[in-house]
């Protein structure tokens, strides 16, 4: 499973931002020279540029490109001990949690996109389901437990239990007050 953790990084990348830019830009004009050798004058880390040609060279549906992220792959990035380092860009960022790998890292003005892969854990298979069907005609819930072949039922709730628990089934005042008069109402909520 592939997870993403964002990440502030605390480092001004503005140039390295402005030159990606018009690493992209070159792409979606030039489709046909995806290679480092073709965008070297314009300064950006090969690494780096060769990701951005690649991510928007080969997308034929880009047109214009309005903000470029530094996308690093894996072979620029090591990790040790909790610490993750870019040779490209002499950056170091606290990394904590436990993973396979470390696929790639795309890195805007403030935020690094940490992506890595994670491994799976097992699904819980059940051992036993439970069944409940409520609203039914005669009771208010039906339980079954279909591997040990047992049923609970409940009663329905009356309608003088359903005021006093609920207090909200009659809303006029005439049939409240007369109910609170009532001795049925008192022996109710004595046995709630």
């Amino acid at each position: 499973m592939i997870l993403t953790y964002k990440i502030k990084h605390n480092r001004d990348f503005s140039r390295e931002l402005e030159l990606a830019q018009k690493v992209a830009e070159f792409a979606i004009e030039n489709r046909d020279k995806l290679s480092s050798k073709y965008v070297s004058h314009i300064g950006l880390k090969s690494t780096i540029a060769c990701q951005i040609l690649r991510k928007y060279g080969r997308n034929k549906k880009v047109k214009t490109v309005s903000s470029v992220k530094l996308i690093i792959p894996n072979q620029s990035i090591k990790l040790d001990n909790g610490i993750i380092y870019i040779s490209s860009l002499q950056l170091t960022m606290p990394f904590d949690r436990v993973c396979e790998k470390i696929n790639q890292i795309e890195i805007d003005d403030v935020y690094a996109y940490v992506s890595v892969t994670v491994k799976e854990e097992i699904p819980y298979v059940p051992e036993v389901s439970i069944g409940i069907d409520l609203n039914t005609t005669s009771h208010c819930a039906v339980v079954a437990i279909k591997e040990k072949s047992t049923s609970w039922e409940r009663k329905p709730i009356t309608f003088i239990e359903n005021i006093v628990v609920r207090g909200s089934v009659c809303r006029r005042k005439d049939c409240i007050k007369s109910l609170r008069k009532s001795s049925i109402v008192s022996k109710t909520r004595s046995k709630i």
